[in-house]
């Protein structure tokens, strides 16, 4: 057995009658449609695989990759009914709703709110993360502001004395991968594998303080951990391996960070996959590890 979730881009419907008829509108314009997913999917395709990945062995997904089951605006998720069901969905429509996108329970013909209905949060963001989200950000302060000229690969942060390399995975562009042991927690540098074409610039930008507007999206969320007497560098090139060439760098930039824990968002402003205009780093302000007793 399986269940479905449908997500698309478009004002959220008053009610559930509503949503029913909008949502058997957006099928039948679907099946004489081939037009590839809309950036508002894509970037919440990639927000949600980088907490629930695909290609698991135990995975959630029914059916993959997920942008398959895209037609422009509209996402149909199909899901396992495993013991996590209830989790991955509460945990979508949350995700749907930060990104200005609609979810739909086709089984119930009702709009999902599985977030308002649960006690608990699905798959809760790190402690750091929790903390830095009670306190007010600080006014926006840029670190790094770069224009570099494709072809481009990557961009990323890193702590210049880590012995840790980034660990680049094969996937879809956009994604988001870290240095260190524990992936998708906390480590020492973070980069994101994009497209830029020959002759396109990308602006890559490393703040402190609030989200840039729309129309950029957030597309992974982690933390950083400065570690004591480290020095940080920003860059930009055709880096998409193992590895420390600096050959491969069109661009870099040295700046510095208070030692401490620092929740990161990734905001990507783009047309399509091949065309990103910008990427943006935001750090919210330090969480202080507590010394052990």
């Amino acid at each position: 057995m399986s269940y479905d979730l449908a997500v698309w881009v478009g004002d959220r419907p008053p009610d559930d009658d509503t949503a029913s008829r909008v949502f058997e509108s957006q099928i039948e314009r679907s099946r004489s449609s081939s037009e590839p997913p809309r950036v508002e999917i894509q970037g919440f395709v990639a927000a949600l695989t980088s907490v629930y990945p695909e290609g698991t062995m135990d995975g959630i997904w029914a059916f993959e990759p997920l942008l398959d089951g895209a037609i422009g605006g509209l996402l149909i998720l199909n899901m396992t009914t495993s013991d996590h069901l209830d989790d991955v969905v509460t945990y979508a429509t949350r995700l749907a709703k930060q990104h200005g996108l609609v979810a739909f329970d086709p089984q119930f013909s009702e709009l999902s709110e599985r977030q308002s209905k649960r006690s608990e949060p699905a798959q809760p963001p790190p402690d750091a993360w929790q903390q830095a989200q009670q306190t007010p950000r600080s006014r926006t302060t840029v670190l790094v502001q770069m224009r570099v000229e494709g072809p481009l690969g990557s961009c990323g942060i890193e702590d210049e004395s880590s012995q840790e390399f980034l660990q680049f995975r094969p996937a879809d562009h956009w994604t988001t991968t870290w240095c260190g042991p524990e992936a998708e927690k906390s480590n020492t540098g973070i980069a994101t594998w994009l497209q830029v074409p020959d002759a396109e610039i990308l602006e890559f930008v490393v703040t402190r303080g609030e989200a840039p507007a729309a129309p950029s999206i957030c597309v992974a969320s982690t933390t950083l951990v400065v570690p004591e007497n480290s020095g940080y560098r920003a860059w930009a090139g055709t880096r998409t391996d193992i590895g420390d060439d600096a050959a491969v760098w069109s661009a870099l930039t040295r700046f510095s960070l208070t030692p401490g824990q620092y929740p990161l968002e990734v905001w990507v402003d783009a047309d399509r996959r091949e065309h990103v205009r910008r990427i943006t780093y935001v750090l919210a302000d330090p969480v202080l590890t507590n010394p052990e007793d």
